[in-house]
């Protein structure tokens, strides 16, 4: 018998195996296995998926931390995890606070496992609306830059957008409200 074919068989009658020795019955749901040929002079390792590996959603990440909050979508928009403003960055800046780093090394395993997101930087309105936009998005590639090359995540499943003052968690009416400016300023977590 050729070695490909004889690893073929193998695998067969070791699956039929782990089935017949398996205590579910026909009406159970059976979770599937997994089976790696060994080669000559090793084992065979068998594994389940692991239920501890799900995605994890939005609010779990969030719970995690207290500067975290999530922010349910309108119509067809999808719910966002929002990083609180105070913890982010100074004023008019995009440079990241020690407070943002600790935030974002807590959850940075919890994003590495939750695939494509986006994010979206966020400004007050002050000041001119193109520079907003600007400084939204030198936010947002702040806090993406830090999830790469402190977090683990991979660049190639960040977007970043800069959304400037577009759209405010709290109305400012026109008013010297700087609590209410201050909570606009933000970065946005999206899952894809």
């Amino acid at each position: 018998m050729n070695r490909p074919l004889l690893r073929h068989a193998t695998a067969a009658l070791f699956a039929t195996a782990l089935i017949a020795m398996s205590p579910a019955t026909y009406a159970q749901e059976v979770a599937p296995a997994y089976v790696v040929l060994p080669e000559a002079d090793e084992t065979a390792i068998v594994a389940a998926p692991d239920e501890a590996e799900a995605t994890p959603t939005l609010a779990e990440i969030a719970a995690t931390d207290e500067n975290l909050a999530v922010r349910e979508g309108q119509g067809e928009e999808p719910d966002s995890m929002v990083m609180l403003s105070d913890v982010l960055f100074p004023f008019g800046e995009s440079t990241l606070r020690a407070e943002a780093i600790e935030t974002l090394r807590g959850v940075a395993t919890e994003l590495t496992a939750a695939g494509p997101l986006t994010l979206e930087g966020h400004t007050d309105d002050i000041g001119d609306e193109d520079f907003n936009i600007a400084l939204g998005e030198r936010r947002a590639i702040a806090v993406r830059d830090w999830l790469v090359s402190e977090g683990g995540l991979d660049a190639e499943q960040i977007t970043v957008v800069g959304i400037g003052e577009a759209d405010p968690l709290h109305a400012t009416d026109g008013a010297d409200n700087s609590a209410a400016r201050a909570l606009n300023r933000r970065v946005e977590f999206v899952m894809n």
